[in-house]
């Protein structure tokens, strides 16, 4: 039998590109047998959800090893099925976390006349993480979907520039995906369970780490501050945290809003 169908589009300038998708909307009558009926499709949402599925036709589901909303560990096993041969097969947790099972999937039961044509048994879901909390005026590096992670650039605590690349991602192409600092600051919050291979959903707002100004320094009795006026932008260091310096000794390069080259220098030994 022949289904007709006729896709049209409203008129436009220019060349355009369309994609059509089609899908039935009602279950053919000739796929239930009398007084069956399909289950409910799981619903799964890549790249978060991975969908476990019956590999083969004619299969029948023989018993579960795990309860619906169970966390697992990646190979973990879900579920046997009996083949078309009378042979069992197992059926593992393709990753760690939660499991949603069809819970109304009985032994015994034709897995072809229980489910649909993807003939999903399970699905397990990666745990997510909440947002990272952040301070007023730190600005969160945050990344689109559909990337995953691959290696951290600096550390909690570092002093990074405008651009300064602070993560290494990958697309689904393999293709490096170099995510930069906006502003320059103090990395100041970090998502530290990434791991390589990771998918930017797992954090639930797909910002990676924050970067903040700078903490304000503590004296003690008898320091001596060196600061600079405002719209001074930074060089380089000319010293390091334990140095001993002398009167005049070079702490810091610093350049103004007009491009004029200063040099702060030490005022006391110490």
């Amino acid at each position: 039998e022949e289904v007709h169908v006729t896709l049209a589009a409203t008129a436009g300038v220019g060349n355009r590109f369309f994609i059509f998708a089609a899908k039935p909307s009602l279950l053919c009558p000739k796929t239930i047998h009398p007084g069956e009926r399909l289950l409910i499709d799981l619903e799964y949402f890549p790249p978060l959800d991975i969908p476990v599925a019956a590999a083969e036709a004619n299969m029948t589901f023989q018993d579960w090893f795990v309860e619906d909303g169970q966390l697992v560990e990646a190979g973990h096993t879900l579920c046997t099925v009996i083949r078309n041969d009378g042979i069992s097969r197992t059926y593992a947790a393709p990753q760690t976390g939660k499991v949603t099972i069809q819970q109304k999937l009985k032994t015994g039961t034709n897995i072809d006349t229980a489910l649909s044509d993807q003939r999903i048994l399970a699905i397990v879901t990666l745990p997510t993480w909440p947002a990272l909390k952040r301070d007023k005026g730190d600005v969160p590096a945050q990344t689109i979907v559909g990337l995953h992670f691959s290696s951290w650039k600096v550390q909690h605590g570092d002093m990074v520039k405008k651009n300064q690349v602070l993560v290494e991602l990958k697309d689904d192409a393999g293709q490096l995906v170099k995510l930069k600092s906006e502003k320059a600051g103090v990395v100041k919050a970090m998502q530290t369970k990434f791991r390589p291979g990771d998918p930017v959903e797992r954090a639930i707002d797909r910002t990676l780490l924050a970067v903040g100004k700078f903490t304000k320094l503590k004296l003690r009795a008898g320091q001596q501050p060196v600061a600079s006026a405002a719209g001074m932008k930074f060089e380089q260091w000319r010293a390091k945290v334990g140095d001993v310096l002398t009167v005049s000794s070079p702490i810091v390069d610093v350049r103004s809003s007009r491009d004029v080259w200063r040099q702060f220098t030490a005022t006391k030994y110490g």
